[in-house]
């Protein structure tokens, strides 16, 4: 390509311009562009940082997502910073669960980027919004994907602040990658100092935990727990634990409600369930689990006592839909307690009921091993209810 080429800046081959228009087509100047042994081949998302593409590297055969800073905050120094940040900080974490950053850097004409592991899936935002609620076992198992990936990322030091459902990618495995580290704040890095100031409220107010609400210093690893327990809540309820006219109205409530029942929303879920929510979204970080390994072995205890021999199925109407939709949550045993509250009776009502069922159950079976004893009273109601294989060299009677 000639340095007079129009897609290019000042005759520099390195660094494209904005993109143009020609003949009223739309000409994205970076595709086809070669970027530390990658070629860029087409833009795949755009977000509130910057825009990402898919790109080749040539000699490894590897994808990769290429991100690069938005136009518009190329002037911004604090932008730039949290852009920059945000590379230098994942690059440190080399986890199956965390999207690795593979290369980042800066271009001349404020350009900056990094290249980034490719994941091809969706997100489990984009997923809540086709499907609406997942099964409490589906979940759960993202759940604790989601919690090792940032349990080691706290013993890296680092916590992510952002943990939403648009930051969990699902890949075609159902492999849980946790990503968007540009609010991750690394305990002891002085030079992220100036991104994560006291007093800026940095998160998703959907998910935003109180102690980030109040902008404290006492932001910690607890703080991703609650957002974790926020997301775990959207999951299975359909809904945001909090929703209100603006984003100001919503991390109050974040900081001053109580958490909403999550049965309410859902009847089928559980009480287990509920409580292992609630509590890792309580207001107070100590009284939260304190680690994430704590979260794993809840959920993976919690799956252990629950074998999901039935499914109770219960409806919910999700908001904008006139039909309900059917959710499913795991029956376990003849609980009155549980079966109650899948089924919206009282746990008395139920327990008389499965009483008298088994009652039922107990008197049938005796008639008919009296009815079978009548009928063979040699060998007895045992022998009867039971009988012995007939020998070949007697037949029966």
């Amino acid at each position: 390509m000639s340095d007079t080429d129009p897609m290019l800046s000042g005759g520099d081959p390195e660094t494209p311009v904005a993109p143009q228009e020609d003949e009223g087509e739309f000409i994205d100047p970076w595709i086809g562009q070669d970027l530390a042994g990658y070629t860029i081949v087409e833009r795949i998302g755009e977000g509130g940082m910057g825009i990402v593409y898919l790109g080749r590297h040539e000699s490894l055969g590897r994808l990769a997502a290429v991100k690069f800073l938005g136009a518009h905050m190329v002037n911004d120094k604090a932008y730039i910073e949290r852009f920059l940040h945000e590379a230098r900080g994942a690059a440190k974490l080399n986890h199956p669960n965390i999207v690795q950053v593979y290369d980042s850097g800066a271009l001349e004409g404020d350009v900056y980027y990094f290249i980034m592991e490719y994941v091809a899936g969706k997100d489990l935002g984009t997923l809540l919004r086709e499907r609406h609620i997942f099964s409490v076992p589906e979940a759960v198992g993202y759940v604790r994907q989601a919690a090792s990936a940032l349990g080691y990322a706290h013993q890296k030091q680092t916590i992510h602040r952002d943990v939403k459902p648009d930051n969990l990618m699902l890949t075609a495995d159902n492999v849980i990658k946790v990503g968007d580290l540009g609010l991750a704040k690394w305990t002891g890095d002085e030079d992220g100092a100036g991104v994560t100031q006291t007093g800026v409220v940095m998160g998703t107010p959907f998910y935003i935990s109180p102690e980030q609400v109040r902008g404290s210093r006492d932001v910690s690893s607890r703080s991703d727990i609650y957002s974790l327990g926020a997301t775990f809540y959207h999951l299975v309820t359909s809904k945001i634990p909090y929703d209100g006219s603006s984003p100001a109205v919503i991390m109050s409530m974040h900081l001053n409600n109580p958490v909403p029942e999550p049965s309410k929303v859902n009847p089928a879920l559980d009480r287990d369930i509920c409580a292992i929510i609630k509590k890792m979204m309580a207001k107070n970080p100590d009284d939260r689990y304190q680690t994430m390994d704590e979260v794993d072995t809840v959920l993976a205890e919690y799956l252990s006592r629950s074998s999901h021999p039935t499914q109770i199925l219960s409806k919910i109407s999700l908001a904008g839909q006139t039909k309900p939709v059917e959710t499913v949550t795991p029956f376990r045993g003849w609980d009155p307690q549980v079966i109650a509250q899948s089924e919206g009776g009282s746990p008395a009502k139920v327990g008389l009921a499965v009483g008298i069922s088994m009652l039922v159950a107990a008197i049938l079976l005796g008639l008919t091993i009296t009815a079978i004893s009548h009928r063979h009273p040699a060998n007895g109601a045992a022998a009867a209810a039971f009988p012995a294989k007939a020998d070949a060299k007697t037949p029966p009677p």
